[in-house]
């Protein structure tokens, strides 16, 4: 005689962090159900399957998976998971971090700030008050975002702010340095609705 014990445990065999906005994704369950037998011990069943998750906007997100057996017994455990815009990082004529070098700007000029998130994805992907900027000592170059309470609004020589272009398929900030930073070193944040910070640092010259 056999007896079914309660559904012992449900294994997500994914740990989901960040996921690219519109990744066509599924999660992967494991279901193990253990069976008592009268004095013949006990015995693993494991079954599993998948779920579709959901990528069609960003931020975070969560889903739960459910194993039920043949005599009702259920379990579930939950997913989350974050859905982040594809960005590639800046493009020319900014050097990005990662090249361990230093981008020279005039002072007062103009700066054109481009990225791609693979596609258009609506002119709103700016988080609120951002880009920001904020200035460094120029002899250490801040290796991540500078801390929030030091960030100032920053202003854009374009009426429109961010624009994108449909044939490149490319974002653009045009960024207006001050004239009174020359000499002096900057560092521009960029943040995304769906929570990412991307940075790049300036030093402007006379």
């Amino acid at each position: 005689m056999w007896l079914d014990d309660a559904l012992s445990d449900l294994e997500v065999s994914v740990v989901m962090r960040d996921v690219d906005f519109d990744q066509e994704l599924a999660l992967h369950g494991i279901f193990i159900d253990q069976i008592a037998g009268l004095g013949h011990g006990r015995f693993i069943r494991m079954a599993s399957g998948t779920l579709a998750l959901d990528t069609g906007s960003v931020g975070s997100k969560s889903t739960t998976v459910t194993a039920k057996d043949n005599v009702g017994h259920e379990v579930s455990a939950t997913c989350t998971y974050s859905v982040i815009f594809d960005f590639t990082g800046f493009l020319p004529p900014i050097d990005n971090p990662v090249t361990g070098k230093m981008n020279g700007v005039k002072a007062g000029s103009s700066v054109p700030v481009k990225f791609k998130l693979g596609g258009y994805q609506d002119l709103g992907v700016l988080a609120a008050g951002y880009p920001k900027s904020a200035e460094f000592p120029c002899g250490s170059a801040p290796v991540d975002v500078v801390p929030d309470g030091e960030l100032v609004s920053i202003f854009s020589a374009s009426a429109t702010g961010l624009s994108y272009d449909m044939l490149s398929q490319e974002y653009s900030y045009v960024w207006k340095t001050d004239k009174a930073w020359a000499g002096k070193c900057r560092q521009l944040v960029v943040k995304f609705i769906d929570g990412q910070s991307r940075f790049v640092n300036f030093k402007a010259m006379k």
